[in-house]
């Protein structure tokens, strides 16, 4: 019998510290800056703006508890990747751009062990790298050409390809042939990041609310009015930090509504691994590791023992808690946990759960403020926001504050975004394409133990 965690919290919030959630939002209030969301984005956001204006007023409200959503549920990476894959990105918008976004997510890994050290977040923070590798030829390939499109944008060194017998030796997996491995990774608890971050916020004078979701915002003279359940919040500059569930809030403009679209992900994670079994195994250097299929394709070794797993699955809308739920996936982790790795043939999955993160139509993430500067807001991650979401935190509290130097800003903040054109557009677009290459990874796996 494959358990799940308790109402659906990540394995990450069950072993998190104890602590009391702060008192939800009462009454008429008022702020220089309200920032919506209490993940990664919207903590990062709060504490560079202390920072920048430790005499501004700010106030923090979110819906559930600090990490509810994909902050603190999840695998933990952190990643040099912006939006989809490099190599969709260059067909849209050029090498030039690619690389651009490129260098922004590797700067916002360095920016992550910088913070990690400076504001003393204890989150088992390791900088392990992980490593993409392939079971197929088709896989080899797919390698191969992500290895030449780094080379091509000038980007070679950021990458190191393994010798293909090293491999399957070091993973304990007879399938696996091909490598490429990712220096500039790391593996963290992300339940205990946020929770560092919100003390730090706190010490530096944010004023937080917890189980106050903002129903509606609206223009008024001067302000912008945030409606809870149990209060209103009168601020002169607004944050969006609402990531998969910004289209929850009624009163903003279709730009916003329509930004993003929920993709739902799942995660698992096993039981312990005897000491035994990680011999028998090998994986010396505890990195993680993602195939190059639509499958259950990450591989990431806890401190505890465990190997946590995950894949994103289909899209919905608007963000469902129903759909947070599927035994079916930790039922098919476990097969595919099995039939890569046959020394763990009988370890089970113990803990499973999932969430929604947020896909934008245009590939990117949309970061930007509104003309009069009253409203900021940053999100489409893709997934890939443990990394790139403290950094833009940084960022928008230059937007909000009018530091720094606008023009220096990356191009993807500088630009029109562009929305999906119906709610429901999304489903329609990507379920298929998601589905269809999960296919097509099973006909091309066809004979193999993993199809």
């Amino acid at each position: 019998m494959i358990a799940s965690s308790t109402a659906n919290r990540s394995y990450w919030a069950l072993k998190a510290p104890d602590r009391e959630p702060a008192e939800p939002a009462a009454g008429p209030l008022s702020a220089d800056v309200a920032i919506v969301g209490a993940g990664l984005t919207g903590l990062s956001t709060a504490w560079h703006l202390k920072q920048l204006r430790p005499d501004a007023d700010v106030v923090l409200l979110e819906a559930e508890t600090v990490g509810n959503g994909a902050s603190g549920r999840n695998s933990g990476w952190v990643m040099p990747h912006l939006g989809l894959d490099p190599a969709a990105l260059k067909l849209v918008y050029g090498a030039e751009r690619t690389r651009a976004a490129l260098e922004f997510a590797y700067a916002a890994c360095d920016y992550v062990e910088e913070l990690v050290g400076e504001l003393a977040l204890d989150c088992d923070y390791r900088r392990h790298g992980y490593t993409l590798v392939a079971v197929d030829e088709a896989g080899r390939e797919e390698l191969d050409a992500t290895l030449k499109l780094y080379r091509d944008l000038g980007l070679g060194d950021k990458l190191e390809p393994l010798p293909a017998e090293e491999v399957g030796a070091h993973y304990g997996s007879p399938l696996l042939v091909a490598g490429v491995r990712e220096p500039a990774g790391a593996l963290l608890d992300p339940m205990r990041l946020v929770q560092g971050w919100e003390r730090r916020v706190s010490d530096a004078g944010v004023r937080l609310h917890e189980r106050s979701p903002v129903l509606r915002i609206e223009q008024a003279a001067g302000c912008r009015t945030l409606t809870t359940p149990t209060a209103t919040v009168d601020a002169k500059q607004v944050v969006l930090a609402t990531n998969a569930y910004t289209q929850t809030i009624a009163g903003l403009d279709r730009g916003l509504r329509l930004g993003q679209a929920p993709l739902y992900v799942y995660g698992a994670m096993t039981e312990p691994l005897s000491d035994e079994l990680w011999a028998e195994l090998g994986w010396e250097r505890r990195d993680a590791i993602k195939t190059v299929l639509s499958m259950p394709h990450i591989f990431h070794p806890m401190p505890d023992g465990r190997i946590h797993l995950a894949y994103e699955v289909h899209v919905d809308w608007p963000a469902r808690a129903a759909s947070d739920f599927r035994v079916e996936f930790a039922r098919e982790a476990e097969r595919q946990l099995h039939a890569l790795f046959p020394p763990l043939r009988d370890v089970r999955i113990e803990y499973h759960w999932g969430g929604p993160v947020s896909l934008t139509l245009d590939l990117v993430p949309h970061i930007g403020i509104t003309p009069d500067r009253s409203l900021a807001y940053a999100f489409g991650w893709w997934g890939h926001g443990v990394s790139v979401t403290q950094l833009t935190g940084k960022l928008l509290a230059e937007m909000v504050t009018g530091a720094g130097d606008e023009v220096k800003r990356p191009w993807f903040a500088r630009r029109r975004s562009l929305p999906w054109p119906t709610a429901g557009s999304a489903r329609r677009i990507v379920g298929p394409l998601i589905g269809g290459q999960r296919l097509m990874h099973r006909r091309r796996l066809r004979g193999s133990p993993l199809a």
